[in-house]
């Protein structure tokens, strides 16, 4: 049985350790990608392993749209991407949500409601089997 999938995209590592650690916890069988460069992201991330794809602001070199815009364009990702932007403007916000972003979250967030919002949507959503 195909477990459910989420894919962080983060070279933070404080930032995922603050939702995986407990995640894990309410969802032992969980299976989490973690991808701290852009060529993990090329590797590892496609729609038939990511149930969900949260993508940490503010990644390396390269802008967190132009990630969200590769993923869909490029990668043909259909998988919800709840994003974190870096810039807290409604200009970015707006463009991330026009490039593909599904859900945004802004810093600083409380992370025991992340981790329950992805708890919920890990039990009540579908799995992608494509």
């Amino acid at each position: 049985m195909k477990k459910f999938t989420i894919a962080f995209i983060t070279d933070d590592i404080v930032f995922s350790n603050l939702i995986v650690i407990p995640l894990k916890r309410e969802l032992p069988d969980l299976r989490i990608i973690l991808c701290k460069s852009l060529a993990e992201i090329n590797e590892q991330i496609n729609s038939q392993l990511c149930d969900l794809i949260l993508l940490d602001g503010g990644f390396g070199s390269v802008s967190s749209i132009e990630i969200i815009e590769y993923l869909r364009k490029e990668k043909r990702i259909t998988s919800p991407i709840w994003f974190f932007p870096e810039i807290l403007t409604n200009e970015y916000s707006h463009k991330s949500i026009l490039m593909g972003a599904n859900k945004l979250f802004y810093k600083p967030f409380d992370p025991s409601f992340i981790v329950n919002e992805l708890t919920n949507t890990a039990k009540n959503k579908p799995l992608n089997v494509n």
